[in-house]
């Protein structure tokens, strides 16, 4: 397919904002793959709610208007069950729908759409505007009811996304895995990489919510022999796109964090970073953990971590044994003691923390966007015969 033949127009999430510093996979996922475009030559717009930052995304757009509520709890949730009896998801959805559908009034030579976790808005979408390729990817694994029409192409970011939307849905999902900007996430230089004497650095990066685990690689970190190297932790993120939200889970955290700081840690939380920070943050460190309690299925903190040299321990979760296979160390999910000797392999063994950073670069190297998009124009061309 010549980019003559067709203009693609890629449509951001209908709940996820699309800026630099308030961000998720998606957005992310999205801007990655209009980069890729175009290297290749390609031109590709991006529909979605909200004006958008650099770096992001610096290409032509679309802007959707923001959604509004109103009417109040009780009748919101009266207008998401109306929604929800004629097909949708959620009223969400049903708005989100009709600000596209203008927009692709006045979207002249709109060939092929790509939506992302919005496969009801796909289905109508189809359904309505035949004359355009539309596909589909699942980011997450959607429980909710919606209706799977016709003339929908589905992917998803990992194997075992598509296997298990594919026993929902009772039709195929195919798979187009997320990349990993490895030149923005890079190791650290030579020159940078001094002794640290025996102080290792840790860190984690993610949503500070039970989900992600944190408490977990808190605990297992507790439970190290005395021996073990003192440690530098480092944690990214919050509960929130911005400052820390205290809840009870928060003040569990901040226990387990002054239990550490008694034993001689040094735990440094950096709260939300944006995206434009988040790769700095990481390079030069030595161990990066993603605890997750929940099947995660495509997690970009594990490939970026991978893309930074570091040596990588993750939870055996969703598609993450996809993306890191044996660059990896492996724990079964919520198994504190397991992830507490793999910490303390690691922690002791500079050798083996500099073969896993290695290694886990090198995989990373070969989860590009480029090859994202590669697989995208794919489908996009198979889609039009």
């Amino acid at each position: 397919m010549k980019e003559s033949d067709s203009s693609i127009l890629l449509i951001n999430n209908s709940a996820e904002t699309f800026t630099a510093d308030s961000s998720g996979a998606i957005a992310t996922h999205i801007s990655a793959v209009r980069q890729a475009a175009s290297r290749q030559g390609w031109t590709c717009r991006v529909l979605t709610y909200e004006p958008t930052t650099l770096p992001l995304d610096d290409g032509p757009r679309l802007d959707v208007p923001a959604y509004a509520d109103w009417g109040g709890p009780r009748v919101s949730r009266l207008r998401d069950r109306v929604a929800r009896a004629r097909g949708w998801r959620g009223r969400r959805s049903q708005a989100y729908y009709q600000a596209v559908r203008r927009r692709l009034t006045v979207a002249e030579g709109v060939r092929a759409i790509v939506l992302h976790n919005d496969p009801d808005v796909a289905d109508r979408l189809a359904r309505d505007c035949p004359k355009i390729q539309v596909l589909h990817v699942f980011h997450n694994l959607l429980t909710e009811s919606w209706s799977a029409g016709s003339g929908v192409r589905h992917l998803a970011v990992s194997q075992w996304l598509a296997d298990a939307m594919t026993d929902r849905l009772a039709i195929p999902v195919g798979v187009l895995r997320n990349g990993v900007d490895g030149e923005s996430f890079r190791p650290a230089a030579k020159a940078a990489q001094a002794p640290r004497g025996t102080r290792v650095r840790v860190s984690f990066l993610g949503r500070t919510g039970r989900e992600k685990g944190l408490d977990l690689l808190l605990d297992a970190l507790l439970t190290l022999p005395a021996h073990a190297p003192n440690i530098d932790l480092l944690v990214i993120g919050a509960n929130t796109w911005g400052p820390t939200i205290h809840d009870a889970y928060q003040a569990e955290l901040r226990d387990r964090v002054r239990c550490l700081e008694e034993r001689g840690a040094v735990v440094r939380c950096a709260g939300h970073a944006p995206r434009s920070e988040v790769a700095q943050l990481l390079r030069g460190g030595d161990v990066h953990v993603v605890p997750s309690r929940w099947e995660e299925p495509a997690c970009l903190a594990l490939t970026e971590a991978m893309a930074s040299g570091l040596a990588v321990v993750a939870a055996r979760s969703g598609g993450m044994p996809e993306y890191g296979g044996d660059a990896c160390l492996w724990f079964d999910r919520e198994d504190v003691d397991g992830l507490g000797v793999l910490l303390d392999r690691l922690l002791t063994d500079s050798a083996l923390r500099h073969l896993l950073g290695e290694r886990a670069r090198r995989r990373a190297e070969q989860l590009t966007w480029d090859a994202t998009w590669s697989g995208l124009s794919v489908v996009l061309e198979a889609s039009r015969r």
